[in-house]
C-alpha cells in the first residue's frame, strides 16, 4: 500500500481482498455475483467519486466476464486442466471484453491473448519482484542498481508483446454489435438453436440485418477530440477528409499516433488532408512520424520553423470551411505554449472556439 502511494487501484484491491477474507473467515456462503456486487458497493460507499473512474468499471467488467465465462460457457469436464488454466481464463475474458474494447477503442488486436499470456506472468512474477527487491535493498547501491536494470529489461521484454498492430472494426455502432453478441451467447448457451432451428434462423437473419449502419444524414462537418494522455488531438472532418490539430506524444516504445490516431482514422474511414502542430513540445508533435509513415504526402504547418513544414501565421485564411489563424504573429525556431498556432473555424452557422492546446 505504501509502496504504491495508496493510489486508487491499490485501495480498491485492498478493500476487495479484505471483504473476501472476512466472508471466508465467517463462513458466509455467497455466489460470485454477490461478492462482486458487495465489492463494488463497498468501493462506492468509501469513495463515491469512484463512480467516475473508467478503471473501476473496466475492472468490474473483466471480473464479471470471468464469472460469466466459467458459469455460462464451461468447458467439458474432461478438459478440467485446460478449463482451470490461465489460457482459458484469458481467452474467455478476451472474447467477452471484445465488444467493450470495440466500443472504447474502435478496434481489437488479434494478438492480445498471446500478449497477455506473455506479459502478465512476466510482470507479476518477475518485474514486480525485482522492483520490490530493488526498493528494499536501496541502501546497497550496487545491488539495487543491478536489480533496477534487470527490472527494466524485464519490462522491455513485456513491452515486446504490446508492439502489435491494432485491427480496427469499421462499421456500425459497437453498442449494437455488443448486444447482438450477447444475444448470440444466450441462444447458444440455452441450446435454443437446437430446439427451435427455424425460429433461430429467422432471428439470425434479423440480427445480421440490424448490424447494417442506419441511413442517417451526415453532418456538414464534424469535430472530434481524442484523449491522448497529456493534451488532446483534434480532428476536423468533412467529406471523408480530416484536418488534424496536434498528434500527441511519442516515447521510446511507440507513438500516440499509432496507438490512438491511426485506429481512429481507420474506424472513421478518414484521410488526413493537413496537420497543424500547435507548438514544438513533444506531447504535441511526438505522434507525427507515425502518421506520416502511412500518409507520406500529407502537408504539415506549424508555428515553428522545421524542414518540410509550412508556417502557421496570424491572418492566414482559407475556405471550404472558413479557417483563420489567430496566432502567432511570427514564426520561431522553437515554439512554446505562448507561440502556439491558434485556429478559428466557421461554417457560417457554427463557430468553433479558437483552438490552442497547452
Amino acid at each position: 500500500m505504501a509502496l504504491s502511494g495508496a493510489n486508487f487501484p491499490t485501495q480498491r484491491g485492498l478493500l476487495t481482498l479484505t471483504l473476501w477474507t472476512v466472508v471466508r473467515l465467517r463462513g458466509v456462503t455467497l455466489s460470485p455475483w454477490q461478492i462482486l456486487l458487495w465489492c463494488v458497493s463497498l468501493i462506492l460507499i468509501t469513495d463515491p467519486l469512484a463512480v467516475l473512474s473508467n478503471s473501476l468499471w473496466l475492472s468490474c467488467t473483466a471480473v464479471a466476464a470471468l464469472i460469466f465465462f466459467f458459469q455460462w460457457a464451461p468447458l467439458p469436464a474432461g478438459l478440467a486442466v485446460v478449463r482451470n488454466s490461465l489460457a482459458a481464463s484469458a481467452g474467455g475474458m478476451t472474447l467477452l471484453l471484445l465488444p467493450m474494447q470495440c466500443l472504447l477503442f474502435h478496434g481489437g488486436n488479434p494478438l492480445v491473448l498471446v500478449a497477455n499470456l506473455w506479459a502478465v506472468p512476466l510482470v507479476s512474477f518477475i518485474s514486480t519482484q525485482l522492483i520490490l527487491a530493488a526498493i528494499v535493498t536501496g541502501d546497497l547501491r550496487g545491488v539495487s542498481a543491478q536489480l533496477w536494470r534487470w527490472a527494466d529489461l524485464s519490462l522491455d521484454g513485456a513491452a515486446c508483446a504490446a508492439r502489435t498492430r491494432v485491427v480496427n472494426v469499421v462499421g456500425p455502432g459497437p453498442g449494437n454489435q455488443r448486444r447482438q453478441l450477447a444475444r448470440g451467447i444466450i441462444i447458444w448457451r440455452f441450446g435454443w438453436w437446437r430446439a427451435y432451428p427455424l425460429t433461430m434462423a429467422v432471428m439470425a437473419v434479423l440480427m445480421l440485418n440490424s448490424l447494417r449502419p442506419p441511413a442517417t444524414g451526415e453532418p456538414r462537418w464534424r469535430l472530434d477530440m481524442l484523449d491522448v494522455g497529456p493534451g488532446l488531438v483534434v480532428s476536423i472532418e468533412r467529406d471523408g477528409k480530416t484536418l488534424l490539430y496536434d498528434t500527441g506524444a511519442g516515447w521510446r516504445e511507440g507513438y500516440m499516433g499509432k496507438a490512438a490516431i491511426l485506429p481512429y482514422l481507420a474506424w472513421r474511414g478518414l484521410t488526413p488532408e493537413h496537420i497543424y502542430l500547435s507548438n514544438s513540445h513533444e506531447d504535441h508533435i511526438g505522434g507525427l512520424a507515425s502518421v506520416r509513415r502511412v500518409w507520406r504526402v500529407v502537408s504539415v504547418s506549424s508555428s515553428f520553423r522545421a524542414p518540410g513544414h509550412g508556417l502557421c501565421l496570424r491572418g492566414q485564411r482559407w475556405r471550404g470551411l472558413d479557417f483563420e489563424v489567430l496566432w502567432p504573429p511570427a514564426s520561431v525556431a522553437s515554439a512554446g505554449n505562448n507561440d502556439s498556432c491558434v485556429l478559428r473555424i466557421d461554417d457560417g452557422r457554427f463557430v468553433s472556439a479558437p483552438w490552442r492546446t497547452s
